[in-house]
């Protein structure tokens, strides 16, 4: 048996091979297939060669298969359909996707955010996963190398090759424990704040709290008793400890489950974005794409 070319054969020919055999026409052939009639018969010529055989043979005005068409036709349009099936674009199906999304918080999102919105996922896409991981400086390796889908972010974006969705902005209050002398809520001088004892959350380098870089460019530093890789953590540390920390004001409410006491910072912190960070070979990903926009809505529905 003659063994075909396999290098030398394109989907392209076993389309028109499997247009000749429905038409039993070359031009009826070519008009469904928006080509030529010489395109087409260019095409089964290629095909005769590569099969060594007629394909077709005239019968009145029509094209009949032969019989070694005859035993390829089925397999052809098998694999015409599975081709059909993986070129075309992705789809996501939110009630009958099991995906697991795999996305970097701390526990800002993880208090703010992430309880409502996992409620909100349950009802739109009950079989969708969030599959949290903690934030850490390597959390850019991991969506760099496809470990991550996403990380909520604080700033901006970290340089080319990433998107960051806006989420909201936030903006810092001071907190301490109820019997400290801060818990009246009254305005405090600045040389009366830095002298407390401090404690303050970080994930990996400190310069990354927004704290620091206020103070950093006044020339002055607080006195930090406490770095907390978590603001509940931190948050339980401060009334035993009679310390006192900035914190976002979206966790407020989390903060008087504590027992903490709010008071107005002295300086002036500006506000700070927080996002959603995607690697940007993602920004063709459906899947993703619908769970960022449902964050959006969810953000602007509920946090805002």
């Amino acid at each position: 048996m003659h063994k075909m070319n396999n290098k030398r054969l394109d989907l392209n020919l076993l389309t028109v091979l499997d247009a000749v055999a429905r038409r039993g026409s070359v031009s009826d052939a070519a008009r469904e297939l928006h080509l030529s009639q010489p395109a087409v018969s260019h095409a089964l010529g290629r095909l005769r060669n590569l099969t060594k055989d007629r394909l077709f043979v005239r019968s009145g005005n029509r094209l009949v298969p032969t019989s070694r068409t005859l035993a390829m036709i089925n397999p052809v349009r098998s694999l015409l359909q599975q081709a059909a099936v993986m070129l075309a674009p992705e789809q996501f199906d939110p009630q009958a996707s099991k995906r697991s999304f795999r996305i970097a918080a701390s526990d800002y999102p993880l208090l703010s955010i992430v309880p409502g919105f996992s409620a909100r996922l349950r009802r739109e896409a009950p079989g969708v996963k969030l599959a949290l991981q903690p934030a850490n400086p390597e959390n850019l390796a991991d969506l760099s190398a496809g470990n991550l889908d996403a990380s909520f972010w604080t700033g901006g974006p970290p340089g080319e090759g990433w998107s960051l969705t806006p989420l909201l902005d936030e903006t810092l209050i001071g907190v301490c424990g109820p019997d400290h002398p801060f818990a009246g809520g009254q305005e405090i001088g600045i040389e009366t704040w830095v002298a407390q004892s401090h404690a303050i959350v970080a994930y990996g380098s400190m310069s990354h709290n927004p704290i620091n870089r206020a103070l950093a460019a006044l020339g002055i530093s607080e006195q930090i008793t406490l770095i907390s890789p978590s603001y509940s953590g931190a948050m339980a540390a401060l009334a035993p400890a009679r310390l006192i920390m900035a914190l976002p004001r979206r966790l407020l409410p989390i903060a008087k489950t504590f027992r903490l006491a709010a008071f107005p910072l002295p300086v002036e912190i500006p506000s700070f974005p927080y996002g959603l960070l995607r690697h940007r070979r993602t920004l063709e990903d459906p899947g993703l794409d619908w769970l960022t926009n449902l964050l959006v809505t969810h953000v602007q529905q509920e946090i805002w």
